[in-house]
């Protein structure tokens, strides 16, 4: 049996020009293309810091109007310029694949639907799945998923990922697998203190937003400095441009609680590591459902022990590691007595950080998600040749009646 054969021509599409989560798996994601040798030109809605980590990998960086999906645009209100922005999309999408004249186009999210439809006919098509919507609506996880329809592999970063669009797209099983996020160890990684003493350092890494719960890490700090703990609070991260409100409702929950110098902003920063150093626990309190957990393996591998809310996707991420804790989403009386807890097993808790990150740095390492991604995207370039040879009738095609695959087969709702 022969292996499969690499695409080297790739355009590789993103919805964002940041350098959080998904943009960093993206970012090692074209790396890991570039190495294999492709020929890669990325796509992005706009600028920012991700175009210049591009540029210096190599890449060939285009910024370009496209359509990304927001919430917005799934509601009722939001349709005419859901219509309006697709159709202004369509001659663009073909364009810029024929213009690179891709073999494959990598599509990162379901958030850009229009390219895994219109790049079907003339190149292979990955979609790498980060999101997992299970809160939302059956007909808004259907409208999500229906691009899933029409890609050739589609890659998810962790069972959870995976298991929440089957459950919308069942049919889609065997186009599916997980690749696990690659996850580098932060930059200036210290051991943990062998004593707390002085203040508690907890932090916070990622976006400001009402769905991760920081409102929620807020709250929980004076109850914890009330049972005798000193403790203070880093928040590393921005909000999403139109969600100034939720940062002004933090520091006035801050003021009103008389904990205002205890809470502390950092903004965005790039490099998470040196912040990482800084803290002596990270808590990642999501209301909602997350695809994976990056921050929370990050603080792992920096030696530093981590509590997160009782997620699929958050308790896949640390699965097996001895100094992480799950608690009750939503819980600011469980987050108080976890806090509580690591202050009185401090000791054992440093002991085992070590271990914790040995575990995990082997399992998150970017040459095990290069080769494992290259791999996924060879599968959908041939894949794809298969498709094109039934379509044509050529060797393997089968013209019986009622005999086409289901990815073949008009697409329909029931």
């Amino acid at each position: 049996m022969s292996s499969p054969r690499r695409p080297t021509r790739i355009l590789a599409v993103h919805p964002g020009a940041e350098q959080y989560g998904s943009d960093r798996v993206f970012a090692e994601a074209v790396r890991g293309m570039l190495a294999s040798g492709a020929d890669v030109r990325v796509i992005l809605p706009q600028g920012g810091p991700l175009v210049e980590e591009l540029h210096l990998a190599g890449a060939d960086v285009r910024v370009s109007d496209m359509l990304v999906l927001r919430k917005s645009l799934l509601k009722p209100s939001g349709w005419r310029a859901l219509v309006r922005l697709a159709l202004r999309d369509l001659r663009g999408v073909r364009r810029q694949i024929a213009e690179h004249r891709a073999e494959l186009v990598y599509v990162s999210t379901v958030t850009l639907p229009l390219w895994c439809l219109l790049s079907r006919r003339g190149a292979a098509v990955a979609l790498h799945l980060h999101e997992a919507e299970t809160a939302a609506g059956s007909l808004v996880r259907r409208v999500l998923a229906f691009p899933a329809r029409f890609a050739d592999v589609i890659i998810c970063n962790s069972r959870f990922t995976r298991d929440a669009l089957l459950s919308s797209e069942p049919t889609l099983a065997g186009r599916t697998r997980v690749v696990l996020n690659p996850v580098p160890v932060p930059s200036g990684v210290t051991p943990a203190r062998s004593e707390l003493g002085g203040v508690l350092r907890i932090g916070y890494v990622g976006r400001l937003s009402p769905r991760k719960g920081v409102d929620l890490l807020v709250s929980a700090l004076r109850p914890v400095v009330e049972g005798g703990t000193d403790a203070r609070l880093d928040l590393v991260g921005a909000i999403f441009p139109g969600y100034e409100w939720y940062e002004r409702e933090l520091r006035d929950a801050a003021a009103r609680e008389g904990i205002a110098d205890r809470v502390i902003f950092l903004g965005f920063r790039s490099d998470v590591g040196p912040c990482l150093a800084d803290i002596d626990v990270l808590v990642v309190p999501s209301r909602l459902d997350e695809g994976f957990g990056n921050v929370a393996v990050e603080a792992v591998l920096a030696g530093r022990p981590v509590i997160v809310a009782a997620r699929a996707g958050l308790r896949e991420a640390i699965e097996g590691v001895s100094t992480a804790t799950a608690i009750e989403p939503d819980d600011a009386p469980a987050l108080v007595a976890a806090l509580r807890r690591v202050v009185t097993d401090w000791p054992s808790i440093a002991a085992s950080t070590a271990d914790a990150a040995r575990l995990v740095v082997d399992r998150h390492s970017a040459s095990r998600f290069h080769t494992s991604l290259i791999d996924a995207l060879a599968q959908a370039q041939d894949s794809a040749a298969s498709r094109t040879s039934r379509r044509r009738g050529g060797p393997g095609a089968d013209t019986r009646a009622g005999s086409r695959r289901v990815e073949d087969q008009p697409i329909s709702h029931p």
